[in-house]
């Protein structure tokens, strides 16, 4: 959920900031930091936490990806969002 509204504060910083790049990047990195923060939170070790942080941008700009696809019509937004957000476990299907 938090890499939804991510790429739409992202996209709409894209069409209305001079600054974008800095502006997303900065963004960004605050939302890492934050991560971060809440895996210590929970109790995963340093090695781990390395592990998530390197993961998040690449599964990050590949949902965003897969979203502004969607959202151009160049796919099922509704079947995007399902496979990403409930991955194997479909809501539909729970009883």
């Amino acid at each position: 959920m938090i890499g939804i509204h991510l790429m739409l504060v992202c996209r709409r910083l894209q069409m209305n900031e001079k600054n974008t790049d800095k502006s997303t990047k900065l963004l960004f990195k605050t939302v890492l930091e934050d991560m971060k923060h809440n895996l210590r939170e929970i109790g995963v070790g340093d090695m781990g936490v390395v592990r998530h942080i390197k993961r998040m941008p690449g599964v990050f700009y590949g949902r965003s990806t897969d979203y502004d696809k969607g959202s151009d019509g160049d796919g099922d937004l509704a079947e995007i969002l399902a496979n990403n957000l409930y991955r194997l476990s479909k809501p539909w299907e729970w009883s």
